[in-house]
């Protein structure tokens, strides 16, 4: 009787291990939508003094990549960012006028700011985008373009 008790529990201590590897294994794979979403939550955030909230976030597509020894990860997305004040906003590049991938935001009369054009934009107004970003894979997870692990 006691054999039996102790085979038991063996097997679900093997059952338990085979199921955290199983949970772990996907952690490591490639960094969610989730990530990225935070990633462009926590920028607009960061750069556009309360004048900017993202309304959705999508993963359309990814890539792993290797580049120069270190494994990549390229997070294609589309969102909808919506103006919560009258400004300007960008930077987009000069020439081509496409959107540098930043959030900054400016209520001076001035077209020129953080390296490039700033376009108008009007409270209540939604803009839809699309980017990429990069994560780069380290030993404790997926390191984005701001420097956190996801």
């Amino acid at each position: 009787m006691n054999t039996e008790r102790k085979i038991s529990q063996k097997h679900i201590l093997s059952l338990l291990g085979g199921i955290l590897a199983a949970t772990f294994a996907g952690c490591s794979g490639q960094p969610a939508a989730t990530a990225g979403e935070k990633l462009i939550r926590d920028k607009i955030q960061d750069q556009a003094e309360g004048r900017i909230k993202l309304v959705s976030f999508r993963k359309t597509n990814g890539q792993t990549r290797e580049a120069f020894g270190m494994q990549e990860y390229v997070m294609e997305w589309e969102g909808e960012i919506e103006f919560l004040q009258d400004c300007r906003w960008g930077p987009f590049v000069y020439g081509t006028y496409t959107w540098s991938g930043d959030f900054h935001t400016d209520i001076s009369t001035s077209r020129i700011g953080f390296g490039g054009r700033l376009d108008d934009a009007r409270m209540g107004q939604k803009v839809r985008l699309t980017g990429s970003l990069t994560f780069r894979k380290t030993e404790k997870g997926w390191r984005g373009e701001d420097g956190r692990i996801y």
